[in-house]
């Protein structure tokens, strides 16, 4: 075995044992973190990453199941915080699906929720929802609306970490723009470091879709970079958490090119 490739094998066991200690991490505390997010919105969050195998008739069924859970939720900053949730989620769902208009008012409506939640009590689930609502009408409302309003994220993400320094959601939020940002604002190389320091942080408290999101967008830079065989670990890593998904699906059809 030449130096070179023995260097390769050892750098790719270093990234593989990283991953592993995110994913031992992950699990460790999964189960308080799984207990915060009511039952029907968890089967929503799930099918919105599972996307390959949920239908647009089974979404709108976890999308009203959803709401009628949280309208039983006791009036107050937790019921607003849940209806945002849910009206996000199915806006990045129709989003997704090509249906802008309609993700756009269901966007517009998780952000009126969130906004009003946020206003009567600032703390870092609220900023948080707030925060992945404008993150969201970004992707679907003007190119003006994204300039104006897409700069506030990164600030926005950094009040939920004040709150809540653990909290994963918001160091993706804080530095994806860094991978996702139009040209020429994006920077892959700062967003692979980035990335790579979430999924290392033995502080960071993780949801699945953190992890995933986190592990999908490390792919995604290092595969813009072209270094294909650096990012198959991550889609590996994202394959085990949410395997049917059409984004994993299409990172791991370019890394075979």
């Amino acid at each position: 075995m030449n130096l070179s490739n023995a260097m390769a094998k050892t750098t790719t066991k270093k990234i593989s044992d990283t991953i592993l200690f995110a994913l031992i991490l992950f699990f460790t505390l999964s189960t308080n973190l799984f207990a915060t997010e009511p039952p029907a919105r968890k089967a929503l969050h799930d099918a919105f990453y599972n996307d390959l195998m949920t239908t647009s008739a089974q979404y709108e069924q976890l999308f009203q199941d959803a709401l009628k859970e949280a309208e039983q939720t006791p009036a107050g900053i937790t019921k607003k915080v849940n209806l945002a949730w849910c009206y996000y989620l199915m806006s990045r769902i129709c989003g997704n699906a090509g249906d802008k208009k309609r993700a756009e008012k269901l966007c517009d409506t998780a952000f009126e929720y969130a906004d009003e939640a946020r206003n009567e009590n600032e703390n870092a689930e609220t900023i948080l929802i707030y925060t992945n609502a404008i993150a969201q009408n970004c992707t679907v409302k003007s190119f003006w609306y994204m300039m104006t309003q897409g700069i506030r994220v990164n600030g926005l993400a950094k009040d939920v970490l004040k709150h809540n320094p653990r909290c994963a959601s918001a160091m993706y939020l804080r530095d994806a723009q860094t991978i996702y940002a139009p040209s020429p604002f994006y920077n892959y190389k700062d967003g692979i470091k980035c990335m790579k320091a979430i999924l290392t942080d033995p502080n960071a408290e993780y949801e699945p879709f953190d992890l995933f999101d986190v592990n999908i967008s490390l792919a995604y830079a290092l595969i813009n970079l072209k270094q294909k065989a650096a990012a198959a670990p991550y889609l590996e890593a994202a394959e085990k958490i949410y395997p049917a998904n059409k984004t994993l699906k299409e990172l791991k059809e370019q890394i075979k090119k």
